[in-house]
């Protein structure tokens, strides 16, 4: 038997199967995030500092380790 350790960020992939059903009203949107190198949280406070919008209006599925 034969065994790989994986060691790099690309290694590692996490999709989020998101069954949550969409609504017709209200503001919102979905987004796909990819990131390296940054934690969840670190990724949330620039998308907010970018976009203008308090940190607060984002939120996430998961929360990974940033490796």
């Amino acid at each position: 038997m034969t065994y790989i350790i994986k060691q790099l960020p690309e290694d590692f992939v996490v999709e989020e199967d998101l069954s949550l059903p969409k609504k017709d009203d209200g503001k919102y949107a979905y987004f796909l995030l990819k990131k390296k190198g940054l934690t969840t949280e670190e990724a949330l406070q620039r998308i907010s500092k970018i976009s203008g919008k308090p940190r607060r209006l984002f939120s996430c599925c998961g929360n990974k380790d940033k490796r």
